[in-house]
């Protein structure tokens, strides 16, 4: 059992890490686990709970469970944050007719679209940096007011935190991809009112959430100041979200919904979507929106997050980041004329497996996600110790990825869990391919282990995976590969190291992760 519990919260507020939840995870989930099995109990606020760190129990948690039987605080700020029909909150039947909705909206048609969409996106970013030659601001932490144009000249073009730029990206990405809307983000370099709503939505989770004692975080109708604005922010997102459902909804009545006529495909995702619900069942409007939420969570937030640890992670590992320019130009087109701006890839993972590699070990180390949990369906053996059906399961994602029985050396950045050099290669290929998942052997100069993809749970497992795995590692792909050939990310001090923080169910930064980026 962890130490330190309150006798009203339990483990909560150690697990809070006074700040860092890197310490509270240790104090609670690492340090007194059982040596062998890498079983802890805790409590979550009454509730008695198991946590778990090794790869076969991972993989038998989450193969063998979906039901999430809803925690009454994390419920009531979830509803208030993403709507009471998100992904993230439903069970049983409701959550299989509406997950599947969403699922088979993601058709290889617009899949492709959407990768469109991010190689425009990716291209005007790149574009606005070199042109704008920007600096952070002194002392301004508003990310719609941060920069200012640079007076070094040429080099460096930007000097300041890169999840700014990333959020510009991903929410540009969401808008053109999901719902045909262009925020123009990166061309102005501003973030969007939607985009600013959801970061303050998500800054008041994590607040209401860490103080549990006081009735003001979760009495959401109590007249107070920080409640209006709260209502306000999340009208504000929802009627827009709202205003394009209605938009799309219009579009496929009279036809215009940009569908193939003969096979029905060719639609973006909210109009897949709203026809996949109409089929399945009678989904409300208000459902639909709070799937909208969801996914606008998953494909701002998230994939913003990975994209910016993933850019420290080559400013930090210069040899990784020349692999990566490396495959990259042998990939992309060499032409400098416009051609650059119309070329897309067709399979990001494929084309492009070491820079592929090195965004899964960015996921591995830092997942946006820290933990997740599972409710048993049924009676499991875990290490001849018996778990009863209805027993509470934590998987802290942040501590089983960093957990040396599951990944030797795992504080290190190493793309080579996940790739090995081909022994052929063709033109306009890369060098690298995927290892086998099953691979025993080490491989390379620095030995390196085949990653386990059992313990390996960012995007979870199971029925309850993430709908949306494929389009975010297609975007965070594709986005990454287009920034590199093209600008060049060093960290502004050589002893930085990154803070992680959380901010509402997910960790970033904690400065943005302040960079200096100049062009190649």
């Amino acid at each position: 059992m962890a130490g330190g519990a309150n006798f009203l919260l339990g483990h909560l507020t150690v697990l809070h890490g006074k700040g860092d939840f890197r310490k509270g995870y240790e104090m609670v989930y690492e340090t007194p686990a059982d040596p062998s099995s890498g079983l802890c109990s805790l409590w979550f606020i009454n509730r008695p709970i198991l946590s778990i760190l090794l790869a076969r129990h991972v993989k038998a948690i989450l193969s063998g469970s979906s039901y999430r039987e809803p925690i009454r605080l994390l419920e009531l700020h979830n509803d208030n944050f993403l709507g009471e029909k998100a992904l993230t909150s439903l069970n049983g039947k409701q959550w299989r007719v509406y997950r599947s909705a969403v699922h088979k909206s993601f058709t290889p048609s617009a899949l492709k679209q959407s990768q469109k969409c991010i190689h425009i996106v990716g291209n005007t970013l790149v574009k606005a940096i070199l042109n704008n030659k920007l600096v952070q601001k002194e002392g301004k932490k508003d990310e719609r007011e941060a920069f200012e144009p640079s007076t070094e000249g040429n080099n460096p073009v930007y000097k300041g935190p890169v999840l700014p730029l990333m959020k510009m990206a991903t929410i540009d990405v969401f808008g053109l991809a999901i719902m045909d809307v262009d925020f123009q983000c990166c061309e102005n370099l501003e973030l969007t009112p939607v985009a600013s709503a959801f970061e303050y939505l998500a800054e008041e989770y994590t607040r209401r959430l860490g103080t549990p004692w006081n009735p003001a975080s979760w009495l959401y109708k109590l007249p107070t100041e920080a409640n209006r604005r709260h209502l306000q922010k999340r009208t504000f997102i929802r009627d827009f979200i709202g205003k394009q459902i209605d938009r799309a909804q219009r579009k496929i009545k009279i036809g215009h919904d940009g569908r193939n006529k003969d096979n029905g495909e060719g639609g973006n995702l909210l109009t897949n979507i709203l026809l996949t619900a109409e089929r399945e069942s009678d989904v409300s409007k208000s459902a639909i929106l709070d799937l909208i939420m969801t996914l606008l969570f998953g494909g701002y937030d998230t994939t913003s997050i990975t994209l910016s640890y993933a850019l420290y992670m080559i400013a930090t590992h210069p040899a990784i980041q020349e692999e990566c320019l490396e495959e990259i130009d042998a990939v992309f087109p060499k032409s400098t004329s416009n051609e650059e701006d119309v070329f897309v890839l067709d399979d990001p993972a494929r084309q492009l497996p070491y820079t592929h590699a090195v965004v899964l070990e960015t996921l591995r180390l830092y997942p946006p996600a820290p933990v997740t949990f599972r409710t048993l369906e049924k009676t499991i053996d875990l290490d001849g110790k018996v778990f009863p059906q209805g027993t509470s399961i934590m998987v802290p994602i942040w501590s089983i990825q960093r957990d040396a029985r599951n990944f030797p050396r795992p504080l290190e950045m190493t793309p080579t869990r996940w790739v090995r050099r081909r022994d052929m290669k063709m033109e306009g290929e890369s060098t690298w391919e995927e290892r086998s998942f099953r691979e025993e052997e080490m491989y390379g100069e620095d030995a390196s282990p085949c990653a386990n993809r059992d313990a390996f749970c960012v995007f979870s497992a199971g029925a309850r995976n993430c709908v949306g795995r494929k389009l975010a590692l297609q975007e965070a792909v594709t986005l990454f590969a287009i920034l590199v050939r093209k600008l060049k990310f060093e960290v502004m001090e050589e002893e930085y190291e990154v803070i992680p923080k959380l901010s509402s169910v997910v960790q970033q930064p904690n400065d943005g992760l302040p960079m200096i980026i100049s062009p190649r």
